[in-house]
């Protein structure tokens, strides 16, 4: 009987073991099978990855390179690779505001492939602009590349401080300066700096541009780039000064002396000028009016001067100097000439 006993005992004690292993066994092959299958996918993941990453290098290295891979996704219509480098240079971009970035994910559903494709362009030289500019920053610690520069500025609205300025691609600037509002003037590129003019002033302002990682910087302060004019200056520029028209660029002048920079003019109410410069050089021509600009026509001088006008307040420009009128001859300008011509 405890032979019979023991002899249960045993096969309880196995079948007992043969389950546990059995269980176990199947834990085993149940973690072994879904670690394969999320090996299984992930390798494409990481291809994926890896493949669009390797682009992306290649893109900010070689013009040769990024040419190659933009042709590529064209001949083969490879929407899969062309979506994966969007998705990256729109993210990662740092020169694409927020409702931008937004609404440019939102328009690539509904762009072909051609539009896509453009839009890939684009972004592609814009990353491989910044990748040039970094490396020159990195490496030199010195930016020169002029044309590089300008596609980093151009077409973009620059923000820091409370003050925006509006970087037209023609070479227009727009600048909202705290103090003296709404100003105008011209932008332009010199060594690794980017230089602006204002119509207020003679002076040239200039700031040495830097790259350190995705920001950009004019001299040690940290920017914001936004396309367009998004601030909407030059709007806003053109309301509050007035580029006058041809009856009163013609009222401001008639019988007046002008004062600019050591430059003295005497613009008689008949079309007569009367021309004294900083040397003592004095000249006598004609003077009129050419759509919204001033012009001069000095005897024994073939070429017309020809100067656009501009009235911001009381204050009157011509190009980007601020003139003092007086009204007659001041200066007595015409005795002056008369005087000479018969001496």
């Amino acid at each position: 009987m405890s032979r019979i006993k023991l002899v249960c005992l045993s096969d309880y004690v196995f079948s007992v073991f043969y389950a546990s292993t059995m269980e176990l066994n199947m834990k085993k092959t149940y973690f072994l099978l879904m670690s394969i299958f999320v090996i299984i996918g992930i390798i494409p993941m990481i291809n994926v990855y890896a493949d669009v990453n390797s682009d992306i290098v290649a893109i900010e290295t070689s013009e040769k390179a990024r040419k190659t891979i933009l042709s590529e996704i064209d001949s083969m219509q490879d929407i899969d690779r062309m979506q994966n480098l969007l998705n990256i240079f729109i993210k990662e971009s740092n020169r694409i505001g927020d409702e931008e970035r937004a609404y440019l994910f939102n328009r690539l559903h509904t762009m072909n492939f051609q539009q896509r494709l453009q839009l890939l362009e684009n972004l592609s030289t814009e990353r491989q602009k910044l990748a040039i500019l970094e490396r020159q920053y990195t490496t030199a610690n010195k930016i020169t590349d002029i044309e590089a520069l300008k596609q980093v500025f151009s077409g973009k609205t620059i923000s820091w401080n409370k003050q925006a300025k509006y970087i037209r691609a023609d070479g227009a600037i727009f600048y909202n300066d705290k103090n003296m509002g709404l100003l105008i003037g011209t932008w332009f590129i010199k060594n690794e700096n980017i230089c602006y003019q204002y119509i207020y002033s003679d002076q040239t302002f200039c700031y040495k541009v830097s790259i350190k990682g995705k920001q950009i910087f004019l001299n040690d302060q940290v920017i914001t780039l936004k396309s367009g004019d998004t601030e909407n200056l030059q709007e806003a520029f053109q309301k509050e000064t007035i580029v006058t028209d041809f009856e009163e660029v013609a009222e401001i002048f008639s019988g007046q002396t002008m004062y600019r920079n050591g430059e003295t003019v005497y613009t008689r109410a008949d079309g007569i000028v009367f021309y004294n410069s900083k040397k003592g050089n004095l000249l006598k021509g004609k003077w009129f009016v050419k759509k919204n600009l001033m012009c001069y026509q000095y005897i024994d001088i073939n070429n017309n001067s020809c100067e656009n006008i501009f009235k911001k307040g009381k204050n009157i420009f011509i190009n980007a100097h601020l003139i003092t009128l007086k009204t007659g001859d001041t200066e007595n300008l015409q005795e002056y000439f008369l005087f000479k011509s018969i001496k």
